[in-house]
């Protein structure tokens, strides 16, 4: 109930930074799926990830940095593998498995704790496994291919000899009837020999077994790294900046949001920033319905939840409360369930909130796009004043976007978008966007509603005949 849907996530572009977030190692790719975000009670562990995170850009642009994901684009997955070795017998494709993870663990660890004399990541430790390493690798050629040698086994190593001595007299010898025996022969050998493998393989996985708990929890670590070091590269990508853990007030600066962003820039178009500072209680963006206000409600859950996974942020300044959850009702998008209406379901979802949010101690940030957009006017309005008071004496903070007038309850923060821009040329707009000002810009509880709809019409070139009848309605009113 309070996290985001799939199609919410697609929505706001949250999808969208996530799919750029990219482990180099298996291990990494395990932390990306499971990654949950944060909430109150995780603030010292939310922390470490960003102190990690700064670590981790310190010396993204370093020699060692380089060789270090090219170690972790060599390990492979042998959690399986692992975990049958605490209880049964490993083959000798496993076995080789282990040596290949255990051959560039080695290379890992020497660069690993080079670099982290320098970063000293906090709670990203490893134990050295060379001892599990010279186990399969008895001469330490330190090699990648496994095989049972015989120096594995003095017995396994007689065997061989003598099988190898009758081979080459079974080469030699012509005589149907010796060579009939011979073979009989061998193959008692051949049975006595994989025997004796069988032995060499359970040994070696004694010797193992007990090396599994730590080699387990360098993998774990592994990941933790990886995905460190990937929400590193994700905030260089995105420019980003960390956000500083503020439990009552939020403050975003400069907000981008870059899957906005990538379509604007396929249109030749470039994104407004959004700034906004949001207190416990509710907050109102009034505007036109030119699309403004649902990037702005889009932009600042985008980062909110950016926050909340441990990444850094899309804008110049963050302060961020971590969020128990995030309810939201966006005005595109929404799925409508069950036979309702756009206004039935917007009712639904609102009553849904409102019980788990009484019923339960949650600190919650509450995001309402459009709210009672699926009725009539005079009724929205009326609703939306409604919903406003209620939610403006609530412990959360609210964000709440409509084009009515009146509904900012007194003493609540007010925003606008900018509206129209100056001194536009009939010639100068070839779309809607080209007419407007996005930026939001904080104004008075009781200001009403730019009315641009009108200038709009006029730049835009509607029939005049119209335009005399809106302007007739607009004196009525």
């Amino acid at each position: 109930m309070f996290e985001l849907d799939d199609n919410q996530k697609d929505a706001i572009g949250l999808t969208f930074l996530l799919n750029h977030l990219i482990a180099d190692s298996p291990y990494g790719a395990e932390e990306i799926k499971k990654i949950t975000p944060f909430t109150q009670d995780d603030i010292s562990a939310v922390l470490e990830c960003f102190d990690n995170i700064d670590k981790a850009i310190s010396i993204e642009n370093t020699t060692d940095m380089d060789t270090l994901r090219q170690l972790l684009m060599k390990f492979k997955n042998i959690r399986a593998c692992v975990a049958k070795l605490d209880t049964a017998k490993l083959n000798e494709i496993e076995l080789f498995e282990l040596k290949d993870f255990l051959l560039n663990f080695e290379k890992f660890y020497h660069v690993f704790n080079k670099l982290n004399t320098i970063t000293k990541f906090i709670n990203i430790h490893f134990t050295n496994l060379t001892a599990a390493l010279d186990i399969l690798d008895i001469q330490k050629r330190r090699i990648i291919p496994f095989s049972l040698e015989d120096g594995f086994s003095e017995k396994l190593s007689h065997i061989r000899e003598k099988k190898s001595r009758l081979e080459l007299a079974l080469r030699q010898e012509k005589d149907n009837a010796k060579r009939e025996a011979m073979q009989a022969k061998r193959l008692e050998i051949v049975v006595e020999e994989d025997a004796e493998e069988e032995i060499v393989m359970t040994t070696l996985c004694q010797k193992l077994r007990p090396f599994t708990a730590g080699i387990a929890t360098n993998m774990n670590n592994l990941g933790k790294l990886d995905l460190t070091l990937a929400k590193a590269r994700h905030a260089i990508e995105f420019n980003a900046v960390r956000p500083k853990i503020n439990p009552h007030q939020l403050i975003l600066k400069n907000m981008s949001n870059p899957f906005v962003e990538s379509i604007l820039s396929q249109e030749g178009k470039s994104f407004t920033k959004i700034s906004l500072n949001l207190d416990t209680g509710i907050t109102i963006i009034t505007g036109a319905n030119m699309g403004g206000k649902s990037v702005a409600i889009k932009t600042t859950v985008l980062n909110i939840m950016l926050c909340r996974l441990g990444l850094f942020v899309t804008a110049t300044e963050a302060e961020i409360p971590l969020f128990d959850g995030i309810c939201i009702s966006l005005s595109d998008g929404q799925s409508i369930t069950g036979g309702l209406s756009t206004f039935g379901a917007e009712i639904k979802q609102l009553d849904a909130i409102v019980k788990n949010f009484c019923d339960k101690q949650l600190f919650l940030f509450i995001a309402l796009d459009e709210f009672a957009r699926g009725t009539n006017p005079q009724e929205g309005a009326i609703i939306v004043r409604a919903v406003a008071r209620f939610l403006n004496n609530k412990n959360a903070i609210s964000l709440m976007s409509t084009h009515f007038d009146g509904v900012v309850p007194p003493g609540s923060t007010h925003y606008q978008v900018a509206g129209l821009k100056p001194n536009i040329k009939k010639e100068d707009v070839s779309a809607i966007s080209d007419l407007m000002d996005y930026r939001l810009v904080k104004t008075e509880s009781n200001a009403l509603v730019p009315k641009d709809a009108l200038s709009i019409c006029k730049l835009m070139e509607l029939d005049s005949e119209i335009i005399a009848e809106i302007e007739k309605g607009f004196c009525n009113g």
